[in-house]
């Protein structure tokens, strides 16, 4: 984070695209909803689906075409380029570079409306449906971060780090499967079941004691699994209450401000 090697988000993105199976939807917020990151996940061979702020989609609009318009929502149809300024940042984008895509304005409700650009043929509701899933993967994000204590790993060197980071992985994976399980013993999709609380059975059933036959350990894995059936996240049908913002979660450590690389002259 703070050595010399040190990039932005978005370049950390291009690296890992190629790393994605082969014809995947890349879903972004809309911090990575640029032209650089679309040309980038195209150009890779994935479809995407990005969040734009309100002035990169306003100023998107202002040249598309509006091809459909209905209630609470309006699609575009555009040929997105890179503007002069991305060009300057970017030389070596090819002189045609270009995206055919779509913008799709979809009111969510009177606090919330989506401003999405993509390359998919999709219907605007379809979309924002798709990318409302995004949500699930900051939960899944959040339960190896903090349920599993992983943000905070003490190692001293790059081998025990990346120990103990795989070994919080392994961990995670291994509480996934033992939800599923439970989830399909009562007919329930597995993130009904609330993680942190499939996790504390997990722990206190199968961890305190070290079992050293396979009959006992499936007895008492047997037992873990009744409980964690009763795991599930509760059901609020018809709640109705103002959207709020949760106030940011104090971190453990204090990050310092990682210094800007001095400008070639």
């Amino acid at each position: 984070m703070y050595g010399p090697d040190a990039v932005s988000e978005t370049t950390l993105v291009h690296r890992h695209l190629a790393q994605l199976p082969e014809d995947s939807v890349v879903m972004a917020d809309a911090g990575f909803g640029t032209f650089m990151v679309a040309h980038a996940a195209s150009g890779a061979g994935h479809a995407f689906v990005f969040r734009m702020t309100k002035q990169r989609f306003g100023a998107l609009t202002k040249q598309a075409e509006l091809i459909e318009s209905g209630d609470g929502i309006r699609t575009w149809s555009h040929t997105w380029r890179p503007t002069p300024k991305v060009r300057k940042a970017h030389p070596d984008l090819p002189p045609d570079a270009s995206l055919e895509v779509r913008l799709h304005e979809v009111v969510i409700n009177t606090n919330l409306t989506l401003l999405l650009v993509t390359d998919l043929p999709d219907a605007a509701v379809a979309l924002s449906e798709l990318y409302a899933h995004r949500v699930d993967v900051e939960v899944d994000i959040r339960n190896l971060k903090v349920v599993l204590d992983a943000e905070n790993i003490r190692a001293r060197s790059v081998d025990t780090f990346h120990k103990e980071l795989l070994g919080s992985v392994v961990s995670y994976n291994l509480v996934n499967q033992f939800r599923r399980q439970a989830a399909e013993l009562i007919s329930e999709p597995p993130r009904r079941m609330s993680f942190k609380r499939v996790w504390t059975t997990y722990r206190q059933f199968l961890l305190p004691k070290m079992y050293t036959d396979a009959a006992s350990w499936r007895e008492q894995y047997g037992v873990a699994l009744h409980y964690a059936m009763l795991d599930k996240l509760p059901q609020r049908p018809g709640r109705s209450f103002d959207r709020e913002v949760y106030p940011r979660r104090p971190k453990s450590n204090q990050f310092k401000k990682r210094k800007r690389k001095p400008k070639p002259d």
